[in-house]
């Protein structure tokens, strides 16, 4: 399923569907969370066109929730990373994005070559789970 164009609204939205790409050309400005309980979510916005504004939760609930980009800076800066699956993945695919936020336990952030910047809103994270790289030690910075 490919969703285009923005997302807006206060409601929150939730994908369980084996593959889930957002596109869109404007900044989306969701600010309920969007929920991927399985599947895959790829992120495709054109670049600075954010397609996560507020809250990525991945959850588990009848398959592994994986989430890659396939282009940066698809989170808002103010956006927050939740993970409340072990098994889930979040792939930078080699593309660097700035978020405000980075909770929740297990679950890996696979960087490859690119970065991932957390803190842009100033606020505490709290994440116990694996953030690996090409260089792991400074690809995120907390």
């Amino acid at each position: 399923m490919t969703l285009s164009g923005a997302l807006s609204g206060a409601g929150d939205i939730e994908v369980f569907l084996d593959e889930t790409t957002l596109t869109g050309t404007a900044n989306s400005t969701l600010s309920g969370n969007f929920i991927v309980s399985g599947g895959h979510l790829l992120l495709l916005n054109k670049t600075n066109a954010t397609a996560i504004a507020s809250t990525l939760t991945l959850s588990q609930f009848g398959g592994t929730p994986n989430v890659r980009l396939l282009r940066a800076n698809q989170f808002g800066d103010s956006a927050t990373i939740h993970f409340k699956s072990s098994s889930s993945i979040v792939d930078l695919n080699g593309f660097s994005d700035t978020i405000g936020s980075l909770i929740g336990t297990g679950g890996e952030i696979r960087c490859g070559t690119g970065m991932l910047t957390v803190g842009a809103n100033h606020k505490d994270c709290q994440y116990s789970g694996i953030i690996s790289g090409a260089d792991e030690i400074g690809r995120a910075h907390v």
